[in-house]
């Protein structure tokens, strides 16, 4: 049973961000005489090239499934070595990529949870080193999981 579906990034949200605006800044610059210009000239760019970051630049998809009494990662992973700004990625299931695994007999959910993002972090630090990782969902909502009810009703 799918609990969760993390995404990673290729930056994060801020350095994503200011690639976007030195990119906007070098190719504007040159155009523009004065300020007044050169701002209103930005906020075209920005209207006609800024595209939301959580959507672009995802190099990886991190899934946290129920399999029986544990809890288990699987990886889809783009199959590139180098990610540019604003690639296409096409994902492929690599089922033994992830180091995540466990078990939740005689564990208290908070345990389960807490060990849960405990792991997710040492894998991202292991296998995404040099990437985001977006945490924020599985933080506020892995602690509120009941995860022996969710078992005990699949069997």
């Amino acid at each position: 049973m799918l609990l969760f579906v993390l995404p990673i990034y290729r930056v994060s949200a801020f350095e994503w961000e200011k690639e976007f605006e030195n990119k906007m800044h070098a190719e504007l610059s040159p155009l523009y005489d004065d300020n007044i210009s050169l701002e209103r000239g930005k906020e075209r760019y920005r209207n006609r090239e800024l595209y939301h970051y959580k959507y672009n630049d995802v190099v990886a998809w991190l899934e946290l499934h129920l399999d029986f009494n544990k809890v288990k990662g699987r990886v889809f992973i783009a199959d590139k070595k180098r990610f540019v700004r604003g690639f296409k990625p096409v994902f492929r299931d690599n089922y033994k990529a992830s180091g995540i695994e466990i078990s939740i007999i005689n564990k208290s959910n908070e345990k389960i949870a807490e060990e849960l993002i405990q792991s997710v972090m040492e894998y991202k630090e292991y296998a995404f080193k040099k990437r985001s990782l977006d945490i924020t969902l599985l933080q506020g909502l892995a602690k509120h999981v009941d995860y022996k009810s969710i078992l005990k009703e699949r069997h």
